[in-house]
């Protein structure tokens, strides 16, 4: 019975480890994304996904080889660590929501030897001018 029991024990802790070993390599690279161009420190991530140093230097260092994320050295509470950075972060549209080129009606007649051209669009310079002054 004893025996029996040690091997279930021992089973447990092996199936744990096997889990522990899947790593969902997208999940933490959208966990560094999330936190912007400033990146994340390797041992806030560690704690997030619940691995060790060990695991997690073998993670960044996969995500590393591949070009996913960028690493860099700082100096954080009078220790040396890592701030993995993202290489490519999610596009954001928003400053070019109001391009007038986007929506026009105009642009069937736009282009370099058409009868409109950006550089006389009245909607083009208006929303130049306006960007030019924030």
């Amino acid at each position: 019975m004893k025996m029996l029991t040690m091997l279930t024990i021992l089973l447990l802790r092996l199936e744990e480890t096997m889990v522990k070993q899947k790593v969902d390599y997208y999940e933490i690279l959208q966990l560094i994304k999330d936190n912007g161009k400033n990146g994340i420190l390797q041992s806030e991530l560690w704690k997030k996904i619940g691995a060790t140093s060990r695991e997690g230097s073998r993670i960044a260092s996969k995500l590393l080889k591949f070009g996913l994320i960028g690493r860099k050295r700082v100096l954080h509470n009078g220790k040396w660590t890592y701030r993995l950075l993202p290489t490519k972060l999610p596009v954001n549209i928003e400053s070019i929501m109001d391009l007038p080129c986007a929506f026009c009606t105009d642009q069937e007649r736009c282009g370099e030897e058409k009868y409109i051209t950006p550089e006389r669009c009245e909607k083009l310079t208006n929303y130049l001018m306006k960007n030019l002054k924030n």
